[in-house]
């Protein structure tokens, strides 16, 4: 019997989640581990090429106006400075959402409290000025939570996150969810982070500009 395997998104060692154990080792599952070796590749680039996909656009830059090198870590308020800057026209005056990934919680909670203050600066200099709509989300400790736990098992990174200073963590989690709470007249906590989640993906999924 011969198996072929289509995959969107292949899995490789710095990207697995699924562990197989041998004897006493355990090793991450890859792609190329069930199917073994790749036959054809059709990337993101064919694509773009023969006008399947759209083609996308990637700034590159750093507060100061010096060049950047890709990978090279940025200040964390050049970046919200120039999402602030960019937004409205690069969404086309806002009829897109955005997403912002961060490389840890500790990461989320720093520019969520930038983006709070340097939008508070802009309003008290400008009292037209109209501020972007920033959600944040991690998981918080699951302490017993099987929501929490089950989205957890999904998110490697934000399990071991929040063995470092938890609590500090949590606390960060009530007080954005306080500020989401005010400004859309809901009542989420800690004990109900799924639906906090949830409501999170619905207000992305069905903006209307």
């Amino acid at each position: 019997a011969q198996l072929f395997g289509f995959t969107g998104t292949p899995i490789f060692p710095e990207n697995a989640t699924y562990r197989t154990i041998e004897g006493e080792a355990a090793r991450m599952v890859t792609t190329a581990d069930i199917f073994g070796k790749q036959l054809h590749a059709y990337t993101i680039t064919h694509a773009i090429d023969d006008g399947n996909v759209l083609r996308f656009h990637v700034d590159y830059f750093k507060g100061g106006g010096a060049p950047i090198k890709p990978g090279e870590a940025l200040a964390k308020q050049a970046v919200v400075e120039a999402i602030l800057a960019r937004h409205d026209k690069a969404s086309n005056r806002r009829r897109f959402n955005a997403l912002l990934a961060t490389a840890s919680i500790d990461d989320a909670i720093a520019y969520y409290d930038l983006f709070k203050a340097l939008q508070a600066q802009k309003q008290a200099e400008d009292g037209d000025d109209l501020p972007l709509n920033v959600a944040c989300i991690f998981s918080p400790p699951a302490e017993g939570n099987r929501d929490v736990a089950q989205l957890q098992e999904d998110l490697p990174q934000e399990k071991a996150d929040n063995r470092k200073d938890p609590n500090r963590k949590k606390e960060a989690l009530k007080a954005i969810m306080a500020d989401y709470n005010r400004q859309y007249g809901v009542n989420f906590d800690i004990g109900t982070f799924d639906l906090y989640y949830q409501d999170v993906q619905k207000r992305i999924k069905d903006q209307k500009y």
